[in-house]
């Protein structure tokens, strides 16, 4: 949590999304660490934390796509 505050107010990153993104990385990747300093326990955290980043993704793609249609509904019902 302080990380991606730092990172926000140093505006290291563009927007808040790619931060978290990557702080979901990073943090996933120490867990790895954290079980075992062997290959799969790191590659676990690193994929759990990809997972982490394109389920993100996917859902807030997925609101602008249901926002879009319901806009579009409502413009085709008048």
């Amino acid at each position: 949590m302080r990380l991606v505050m730092v990172l926000m107010r140093n505006k290291v990153f563009k927007n808040r999304n790619i931060t978290s993104g990557v702080a979901y990385l990073i943090n996933m990747t120490i867990m790895g660490f954290w079980h075992g300093v062997t290959w799969y326990y790191v590659a676990y955290g690193v994929f759990h934390g990809l997972g982490l980043i394109v389920n993100d993704a996917w859902l807030r793609k997925k609101k602008t796509i249901n926002k879009e249609r319901k806009a579009s509904a409502c413009a085709f019902a008048r």
